[in-house]
């Protein structure tokens, strides 16, 4: 598996690759190059869950006490967990609702986002104009935001990371919760929990269980 292998921090470092502005665009073919068309379900664009559950990851592959050397792995891990967290954030926030989106997109300059960043260049995601793709705000993106949090929070000590999870946590508990039918999980917002497969509350139990890890002593 990949995080009890000694080469887990350069292959999550590798996959957050993909993301060089925080943003992670899927799907991707087999030749390495991003794809405009669905694939087996999934909408083409950037996905804010699926970059919050990397940046959960490479933080569960990088040692809490490892030295920060400039340029390693671990020093990378942290970095580039920060910057997926940071653009998931901002970029698939909905700031009238509340709740991240699906997927999010761009008007243009799609290939710009795609490539890396030199550090003394200007990022490109700066000067792009978003728009939303998928604007549903599944139970499932949220899960991931509130686990990603509360590890950052836990290693970074920052409590901008705590605020992010409480207000994630917030939304959740409001609009995805049916407090009528059994306390079950809504798949997204404004859907009927009794269509939900079970994925739904697996998601958020493992929510659950992050913060709690980050919590204990």
């Amino acid at each position: 598996m990949l995080l009890g292998s000694p080469r887990a921090p350069a292959l999550a470092a590798r996959l957050a690759a993909l993301a060089p502005q925080g943003l992670l665009w899927d799907p991707w073919g087999a030749d390495g190059q991003p794809r405009r068309t669905a694939e087996d379900g999934v909408v083409p664009g950037f996905h804010p869950g699926l970059a919050l559950c990397l940046a959960r990851l490479l933080m569960a592959v990088t040692p809490a006490d490892a030295p920060v050397v400039e340029g390693d792995d671990h020093a990378l891990g942290e970095h580039q967990a920060r910057e997926l967290f940071a653009a998931s954030m901002l970029r698939g926030w909905d700031r009238a609702h509340d709740g991240l989106h699906a997927c999010i997109g761009v008007e243009d300059g799609l290939e710009r986002l795609l490539q890396p960043v030199a550090h003394d260049a200007q990022n490109p995601a700066h000067d792009a104009k978003f728009v939303v793709i998928d604007a549903r705000r599944p139970t499932a993106v949220q899960a991931e935001a509130i686990a990603a949090a509360a590890t950052l929070a836990t290693r970074t000590l920052e409590g901008g990371y705590w605020d992010w999870y409480d207000r994630v946590w917030a939304f959740a508990w409001e609009h995805l919760r049916d407090h009528d039918l059994e306390g079950r999980w809504r798949p997204a917002a404004g859907v009927d929990a009794a269509d939900d497969d079970g994925a739904t509350a697996t998601a958020m139990l493992q929510a659950i269980l992050a913060g709690l890890r980050a919590l204990s002593p």
